[in-house]
């Protein structure tokens, strides 16, 4: 049997007093040390800071139609679906996308790429997927004739990159519905490590041409069109953020300069609305092109990168693509 010592009132403060006077000695030391050496100075421990950076696999695939095939207009909507079949098709072991009492849903492509982030870690409200699909929405054409191609690509992000060769797999046995006509002729495999690290280059002028239908939320005082450059950057924050602190190694760190040096950027815009529509689903938002005048160099590896990641809503059936140039 242990037996418990009474300790006194009087003691256990001198024991406290003690403790703190230990804790106030370590402290000045290490703040001497800090001061004295460079090495440990608090500028040279900022190296030490993670920089933000994301692992992407991106697939080019060029598909042929085997005979005449009619698109829907939402062809996005159709590839994102018949991804999601053909992913359970050749991986899931219970032949069914019911995922809550599966013991392999850890190490599924399934899962781990195409459910949603309020399933895998329980985040409510809009949270995006780890891969997008790149879609040539412009061209406008829904009829192609058997031998007619079709170019697209998907792109991962982050931990989904280690399902790589399970989503080549999938993009490979796309026979679904309206897809049941494709056959994959090429794909081309290409990783790409982004970081927001690197010289800055001077960027005054820039041209950003939205591709495909883009929605992005605006308050009213940022409605006005010459300043669209600051709900473009909150959107595209937003999803950077998400998408390094779910699928990245490390979470998103918006650099102060970002915060308190904001450049005063004019836009001139010249957007239209479109609306896709599949049966009874449809998804509108703007496409068109905006130029933005302004000291956008400290902005330019996010906008690069939202070029791969897309912005706003239904990226994963290919809406928020956007190109940019330097005018």
């Amino acid at each position: 049997m242990h037996k418990h010592t009474a300790i006194s009132g009087r003691k256990l403060r001198m024991m406290s007093e003690r403790i703190l006077t230990m804790k106030n000695s370590s402290l000045n030391s290490s703040i001497s040390s800090s001061t004295n050496s460079p090495i440990n100075s608090p500028v040279k421990r900022l190296v030490n800071i993670p920089i933000n950076s994301l692992q992407i696999t991106r697939f080019d695939i060029v598909a042929e139609f085997t005979c005449e095939t009619v698109l829907s207009s939402f062809i996005g909507n159709t590839f994102r679906g018949a991804f999601g079949e053909a992913i359970v098709r050749n991986f899931c072991k219970k032949g069914s996308p019911d995922c809550d009492d599966c013991r392999h849903c850890q190490d599924c492509a399934y899962y781990r790429v195409y459910k949603t982030a309020e399933n895998l870690y329980g985040i409510k409200g809009t949270t995006p997927n780890p891969f997008v699909v790149k879609l040539p929405y412009e061209s406008k054409k829904r009829t192609y004739a058997a031998g007619e191609t079709l170019p697209f690509s998907i792109l991962l992000f982050g931990s989904a990159v280690r399902f790589a060769d399970d989503v080549r797999t999938a993009f490979t046995d796309l026979y679904y519905g309206k897809l049941s006509t494709l056959r994959q002729i090429s794909c081309e495999k290409t990783n790409i490590t982004w970081s927001d690290q690197g010289k800055t280059v001077p960027v005054d002028s820039l041209r950003i041409h939205f591709t495909t239908p883009t929605r992005i939320t605006q308050t009213q005082e940022e409605s006005a069109p010459d300043r669209f450059f600051l709900p473009f950057t909150n959107a595209l924050f937003a999803r950077i953020s998400l998408i390094l602190d779910l699928y990245g190694d490390n979470d998103f760190v918006l650099p102060c300069k970002l915060i308190y040096r904001k450049p005063k950027v004019v836009s001139r815009c010249d957007f239209r609305n479109e609306v896709i529509k599949q049966k009874e689903f449809s998804f509108d938002g703007i496409t068109g092109t905006a130029v933005m005048t302004g000291d956008l160099s400290q902005y330019m590896p996010y906008i690069a990168l939202g070029q791969m990641l897309h912005v706003g809503k239904m990226t994963t059936r290919g809406c928020g693509a956007y190109e940019c140039s330097v005018v």
